[in-house]
């Protein structure tokens, strides 16, 4: 239908001023007329952009939820990342702790070594300490018989000997 009227409102004489003198229902038929045709130009130019309107929507939607997808795939690793940042924490604490306890151990087997050198030569000092006692307790029972030989000995009885002494152990 518009190419069958654009003869017509291309003609300088189509026009709604000169119309109007001899008809106001042709001056309001020949505006029309024209508003459909300026429509029609309008809509052939705004159609297309309508439709790059509609598939940038489409395409829009489309990364939007790409978008959203990647944003929840990079909250999920946040959350690993902050639950590994823990458990490294946790993990440089215990090995924190284990370097205490060795370094303690280290110091202790330093001192339990010197302690032992130190007490090396007690150990000999101990060994002739205890070669002297097992003597002693050799002779204890002969001293406790001549000590009670001397306690039920009567005390008037007894004569200094020449040599200053009672009994003479041997």
């Amino acid at each position: 239908m518009i190419e069958k009227i654009r003869p017509y409102t291309t003609s300088p004489e189509f026009e709604p001023e000169l119309i109007g003198k001899a008809s106001k229902a042709a001056k309001g038929l020949c505006q029309w007329v024209r508003a459909m045709e300026v429509y029609d130009r309008v809509a052939k130019q705004v159609a297309p952009k309508r439709a790059a309107l509609a598939a940038a929507e489409a395409e829009f939607a489309e990364v939007s939820e790409l978008l959203r997808q990647k944003k929840a795939s990079l909250a999920e690793v946040e959350r690993k990342i902050g639950a590994l940042q823990e458990q490294f924490e946790e993990t440089n604490a215990r090995k924190e702790e284990l370097a205490r306890q060795v370094e303690d151990c280290s110091n202790k087997l330093e001192r339990a070594q010197t302690l032992i050198g130190g007490l090396g030569g007690e150990r000999v000092r101990w060994g002739e300490a205890s070669d002297g006692l097992g003597k002693i307790l050799n002779n204890v029972t002969g001293d406790v018989l001549i000590a009670s030989a001397v306690v039920s000995y009567p005390a008037r009885s007894r004569r200094p000997s020449a040599s200053g002494s009672s009994h003479g152990r041997s």
